[in-house]
């Protein structure tokens, strides 16, 4: 009833367990019966799939419970409840990934654009390896969060470092999503790409500098590094390239920062 789809294609659409595939049914099933026919609905796992019952008004009466056939549920009902059905299945998606994904908050991610809006915002696509599957997040980079002098220049499958200024469960068009918003000025950025290329290049590693951090930032012009051992020059330059501004780097700087 609850879809056409087979229990093994629902876990692959959501991404969540049977069991979880299960509850979500039967409680849109439930509140969804319950509203409309202002009474009691209650469900429960048969052999044949969601067995529903409803409780007669009358607790007292010789058959207070009566079996709700799916095939009595007029049409305009039944497309409600499959729509609730949907919409509890998303609601059930989205809290798993935040859930997986909640810790991408704050974060340096790479990313390409799949679409940039009338508006200039960017429709961006993360690609993150789990164990051996590669998982596809949905995220948006608002103009407000693009340097000027990027603004325009963007294209579809160019691919950017950005900033996770927020991850949270949210809704798009009434329907529950993760909701990903990027940024392109935040002065993590040169940070973080100075710190992924160290990784990548192995020349200095970060625990051998301890700390570094980006404490100003006026994108397109120069980004203020403060570090208390020296960086590669290269590795700097390269980062000056990528942002099209200055990196200046000072050093000897407490640990504090």
């Amino acid at each position: 009833m609850a879809s056409t789809l087979s229990s093994k294609e629902l876990i692959k659409k959501y991404g969540i367990p049977k069991e979880t595939i299960s509850d979500a049914v039967c409680r849109a099933i439930s509140s969804t019966l319950s509203r409309a026919m202002r009474t009691a609905v209650i469900t429960q796992e048969g052999d044949e799939g969601v067995e529903i019952f409803a409780l007669k008004k009358d607790l007292f009466a010789e058959n207070p419970v009566i079996k709700i056939r799916p095939g009595t549920i007029k049409n305009k009902l039944m497309r409600h409840l499959h729509y609730n059905i949907e919409r509890e299945l998303y609601t059930r998606k989205v809290e798993a990934e935040f859930d997986r994904y909640g810790d991408l908050q704050s974060q340096l991610v790479t990313g390409f654009i799949t679409n940039i809006t009338n508006e200039g915002s960017l429709d961006i696509v993360l690609e993150r390896e789990l164990l051996f599957e590669r998982i596809m997040l949905y995220a948006t980079c608002p103009v407000r969060y693009q340097p000027i002098h990027e603004r325009g220049t963007y294209k579809v499958d160019d691919h950017y470092a950005f900033y996770v200024r927020k991850i949270r469960p949210g809704q798009e068009r009434g329907m529950p999503r993760l909701e990903i918003k990027l940024d392109r000025t935040s002065p993590r950025i040169p940070e973080g790409l100075i710190r992924k290329k160290m990784e990548a290049t192995a020349i200095g590693l970060p625990s051998e500098i301890n700390h570094f951090k980006c404490v100003k930032r006026v994108c397109g012009a120069f980004s203020h590094i403060v570090a208390e051992k020296r960086i590669n020059k290269e590795i700097i330059k390269s980062v000056s390239r990528e942002l099209k501004e200055n990196v200046f780097v000072k050093y000897g700087v407490e640990r504090h920062v």
